[in-house]
């Protein structure tokens, strides 16, 4: 995207109307005498062009203080937002939201309010001044997400109880915090109307009109009161949209922790992130020292804090049972801390956040911990992959990345393990601890996809979980062993299960029957890749190759499948030109997929069948492409049994010898079923040799071949099961 940073025209300035919201519940105590004596001194002078209220479960005047036991905020936002709809108010509104608990709020009873609110072009600022560790935080930027709409200005001030502090200190805060919001309530007047979608940070939702003076973003040339705004190449503007987009993204975030994911918000850090490299590298390729004023310190210390705070979120690097609403609203005030040692409060915080290894701790409870930390922010570290590889221009899905990024997890895990035999050579018998890993990493993978549904398996996610399949696997061989484990061995069994991880599955001509490729995985995964019940009716599914190679052959094969398959449920396909047909159809299928998907349509409920699919090819023709096909059904979460009826020796040989390497190499179970029907060997001279093979030559007795292989076919798919022959009542439907 191509980011134009621009400022709307000035106009002159005006008041906002102020409207202040104090919690009048009996914890505020403490603080409500300083409150009132600073609030007075900074907007006394107003008189009545202002709006004061204490909300309790009702709503009251400012003073005296009521020290009830409860509050309401819903309530009292119905109250104000009522009024602003229903009284003559400026187009101006400055609301202060100051609590220091958690009390009543339910945002969906707002919402019709918020709605007319928006309809009438209020320009409403919000701020609030957060009181102590219990300040609704979540709350608040809920309801700064939904209400402010005008020049981005600082969103919290944070005031922590101490009953040590005394009155003077704690009314030179609130001083100070009332001085800043009024000098933000004198705003430029106009509001303009422009041609093009604007947006007030990097990260806010576009919109087409623009408070006066406002700093903006934009995709192209914006047009308001009919003259294009220019674009600022101000190096001061664009620090400044760094950290209010910063700033707008930690309010998204914290507006609600449980749908980071869901919402892709850590997608807003990277957008940050990416704008704010940019800027750093234009910085250091002018390399030039330039001597700042006051304020433009201070917006440099802005843009460092905000630059900690988005390379941490943009990278996942962030635990979310650390995000209470204490640590967020810790973070978002010292964001837009001009002072120098605000950056030493956030590294406090982020060093909270994190997830990162802490290197010094290689004993297993700190092993299995930091793993189940990471475990439970795979989501996290998900986004950033994805966002990664769009940059890189590399595709890759949310399902592969997070499967991707819980291997990964467990490969740290058990790098470190390694290290930690490696440093304790002494140690005779480590079998409980890697067995204590190992039922602490299925716990928690169980964990992370109950709560992760994989939407799409992808051919690169199912590869992906065969792979961390493998990997349990080999772990869970250790609790199989008799003898004791010392540290030496432990190593090399865990160089083996590395050795899984780093090679990747290997790409095979073959594909097996249903097996233990995901055995070793948690059930939650496992109810999601595939059937669990493998005891199913059973669907026959032939596919002919009906390629110029197998024309000698393939009026035999469907004669003789008709004969031995009649009393069976069938369905027929051709595989021509690396296309699908169905029997009797002319219609074309690329993939075959589509196919099993229509039968769901006419609720044939085959994802809830065992799939028996039988192919019958000589392997010329794009079977690479055919392979893909039907592993691409696997993905997609039906249960297949795969059998093949080779015809000649040469793709009968390449199928056998690769399901060889497969189960000797993977100690698979479920091998499939491999018939051969032989064509005849070529003879005599050279040009007679070639004039058979360009003609498929099939072997004496060709039906009686194909006879007989589609008999054992139907013997193995069949031996326990008694066939019903009415299931399908008009069967010549799927033919």
């Amino acid at each position: 995207m191509n980011i134009r940073i621009a400022r709307a025209p000035q106009s002159v300035k005006v008041q906002s109307y102020p409207i202040t919201l104090l919690d009048g519940t009996s914890s505020m105590n403490f603080e409500y005498e300083e409150i009132l004596k600073a609030h007075k001194k900074n907007f006394d002078d107003l008189g009545n062009k202002q709006l004061k209220i204490q909300f309790t479960e009702d709503v009251h005047d400012f003073e005296p203080f009521v020290a009830a036991g409860s509050g309401d905020i819903t309530k009292a936002f119905k109250y104000i937002l009522n009024k602003l709809l229903t009284e003559q108010f400026p187009q101006h509104v400055t609301i202060i939201f100051i609590s220091d608990g958690d009390e009543k709020f339910n945002l969906p009873e707002l919402k019709e309010l918020i709605e007319k609110i928006k309809e009438k072009k209020f320009l409403i600022q919000f701020v609030s001044i957060s009181i102590g560790k219990w300040f609704p935080n979540t709350i608040s930027n809920q309801l700064r997400l939904q209400l402010h709409n005008t020049d981005f200005i600082e969103p919290i001030y944070h005031h922590n109880k101490n009953p040590e502090r005394t009155e003077e200190e704690m009314f030179n805060f609130f001083d100070s915090a009332f001085k800043k919001i009024r000098d933000q309530t004198l705003v430029q007047q106009d509001l303009f109307q422009t041609d093009a979608e604007v947006k007030l940070t990097l990260v806010s939702n576009p919109q087409h009109h623009l408070p006066a003076g406002t700093l903006f973003v934009s995709e192209g040339e914006v047009i308001a009161n009919g003259q294009v705004i220019p674009a600022t190449n101000n190096l001061v503007d664009k620090k400044k949209m760094v950290s209010d987009s910063a700033q707008q993204a930690l309010i998204m975030f914290a507006s609600d922790p449980d749908k980071i994911v869901e919402e892709k918000i850590l997608e807003k850090f990277q957008i940050v992130k990416d704008f704010s490299d940019e800027i750093l590298k234009d910085v250091n390729q002018k390399n030039e020292i330039q001597q700042l004023t006051e304020q433009e310190q201070k917006l440099e210390i802005q843009f460092n804090n905000a630059l900690v705070i988005v390379n941490q979120f943009a990278e996942g690097d962030v635990d979310i049972d650390q995000c209470t609403p204490q640590t967020l609203t810790g973070l978002q005030a010292q964001l837009s801390n001009p002072n120098p040692d605000a950056i030493d409060s956030i590294k406090i915080i982020s060093q909270q956040l994190s997830v990162k290894d802490d290197v010094q701790n290689l004993q297993p409870e700190g092993i299995n911990l930091a793993q189940k930390k990471k475990l439970k922010n795979v989501g996290c570290f998900a986004r950033a992959q994805v966002k990664m590889k769009q940059v890189q221009q590399l595709q890759q899905t949310y399902e592969s990345a997070q499967i991707t990024m819980a291997k990964e997890i467990i490969i740290n895990g058990l790098k470190k393990y390694k290290s930690l035999f490696s440093q304790n050579q002494n140690q005779q018998d480590v079998r409980q601890i890697l067995n204590e890993y190992y039922k602490s990493t299925l716990i928690e993978l169980d964990s992370v996809f109950e709560r992760v549904q994989l939407a799409k398996v992808d051919e690169e996610s199912y590869d992906l979980l065969k792979e961390l399949n493998l990997m349990m696997k080999e772990i869970d061989q250790v609790k199989l062993i008799k003898k004791t484990l010392n540290s030496k061995d432990a190593i090399k069994i865990i160089d083996d299960v590395l050795a899984h991880a780093g090679i990747g599955i290997q790409q095979s001509m073959a594909i097996t029957d249903h097996n233990d490729e995901f055995d070793y995985l948690p059930e939650s995964l496992k109810s999601q890749i595939r059937p669990q019940n493998d005891d199913r009716e059973k669907v026959v599914v032939i596919i002919f190759d009906n390629n110029e190679s197998m024309r000698n052959e393939i009026d035999s094969a469907i004669e003789n499948f008709n004969t031995e398959f009649s009393q069976i449920q069938t369905v027929k396909l051709k595989w021509q030109n690396a296309q699908f047909s169905l029997f009797d159809n002319q219609q074309l299928y690329v993939n075959l997929v589509d196919i099993f998907r229509e039968f769901e349509e006419k609720n044939y409920k085959l994802n809830t069948k065992k799939i028996c699919i039988c192919l019958v090819t000589d392997g010329q023709n794009d079977y690479v492409k055919l392979h893909k096909q039907l592993k691409g059904l696997k993905a997609n979460r039906y249960l297949i049994q795969l059998s093949y009826i080779t015809i000649g020796s040469s793709f009968h040989f390449q199928i056998t010898n690769e399901l060889d390497k497969m189960m000797q190499n993977r100690n698979l179970k479920g091998r499939p079923l491999v018939l051969n029907v032989p064509r005849q060997k070529a003879v005599g001279n050279l040009k007679g040799q070639i004039s058979q093979l360009m003609n498929s030559t099939t072997a004496l007795n060709i039906n009686s071949h194909f006879a007989k292989r589609f008999q054992d076919l139907k013997n193995n798919l069949f031996a326990q099961v008694q066939v019903d022959k009415n299931q399908w009542n008009n069967k010549s439907q799927i033919y």
